[in-house]
């Protein structure tokens, strides 16, 4: 029987869904997104093309720094290129020091004594002053003899200066060439005959000479601002 008061039915509270966390709570997806707002599945398509971006993209701070990276790896590449072909030009003194000195022995095997054709190790060197190439010259004068007096040949041109200067025994030997950043301590001339070699060239043209030095009383040869 009714009260007088319509009797009222409990109605079911509605029910939405907004979030869902997944794996973490770094990443957030929206669900059921549809039944909210009609505009959240376009927000979400954003906020996705936007986080995809950042994560395939470069900053410019990154650009710049890998940017500097090249720039300095380019940097050492050509510097220590130059010093290889630098080096390189070193070979043709080595090998035509090496002539000189068979050449000296030969020399005094028939003459008794080593052949001196440059008056200094470091000046009329020949056939250059070792600033340019040219081609080997026998009639070329060190100050003393031309080189002629010595069977030395040359496949080629050449971009060193050479000088020789001989001695009898314990004379006095002569000053090494200047402009070498150490040069050998030479004392009193051995107890033999000797003679000395030198061959000189600006092999980069920045002012400073390259240096090789060979002498009879020693197999070594000694070479002075290579690369440079």
């Amino acid at each position: 029987m009714r009260t007088g008061q319509e009797s009222t039915r409990a109605r079911p509270t509605p029910r939405f869904v907004f979030v869902e966390l997944v794996e973490s709570v770094e990443s957030i997806e929206l669900v059921d997104a549809g039944r909210v707002c009609g505009t959240a599945p376009a927000a979400g398509r954003v906020l996705g093309r936007a986080v995809a971006r950042r994560e395939a993209g470069f900053t410019l701070t990154e650009l710049m720094i890998v940017v500097a990276i090249v720039g300095i790896l380019a940097l050492i590449g050509v510097v220590s290129y130059r010093k290889i072909v630098n080096s390189s030009k070193v070979t043709e003194a080595t090998g035509m020091v090496a002539a000189v000195r068979i050449a000296q022995e030969s020399y005094h095997a028939e003459a008794g004594q080593y052949a001196t054709i440059s008056t200094a190790l470091d000046s009329s060197l020949c056939p250059t002053n070792g600033t340019k190439v040219a081609n080997w010259d026998p009639s070329c004068s060190g100050g003393v003899a031309t080189w002629s007096v010595l069977p030395v040949r040359s496949d080629g041109p050449v971009r060193f200066g050479y000088a020789t200067i001989a001695g009898l025994a314990n004379g006095k030997l002569p000053s090494p060439p200047k402009g070498m950043s150490g040069a050998p301590a030479w004392a009193n001339g051995p107890a033999t005959d000797w003679y000395v070699v030198s061959a000189m060239a600006d092999t980069d043209g920045d002012g400073t000479f390259v240096t090789v030095l060979g002498a009879s009383w020693t197999r070594d040869i000694y070479v002075d601002n290579e690369g440079e």
